[in-house]
């Protein structure tokens, strides 16, 4: 279950037309693994750890996966949630929270 961005959410930032609570579901499915495909491209276990101290994400995150989410459903017919492609956008919103590993 998304817990950061909900399916109308989703549906309205990236002016997806849909037709039934069927096309919810699947935005949502690919909400989900937007939710783990962040996290793991943070480097972090869990999005917890990126929360503010009311429980939401910070803003450059929420809108990092509203894109992945937009733009992977778009493109649902060539790819599946769980190998979502990452726009350039994407990337800029991310990479100061990245959780880079010390060697």
């Amino acid at each position: 279950m998304p817990r950061y961005i909900d399916a109308d959410a989703a549906i309205r930032f990236s002016r997806l037309r849909y037709a039934s609570d069927l096309d919810k579901e699947e935005v949502s499915q690919f909400i989900d693994a937007a939710e783990q495909t962040l996290a793991a491209d943070l480097q972090i276990t869990d999005l917890k750890e990126m929360e503010n101290a009311d429980g939401t994400l910070p803003a450059d995150l929420v809108q990092a996966l509203l894109i992945l989410t937009g733009d992977n459903y778009r493109e649902r017919e060539s790819i599946s949630a769980a190998q979502l492609s990452k726009s350039p956008h994407y990337w800029h919103l991310i990479y100061s929270h990245v959780k880079y590993l010390s060697e």
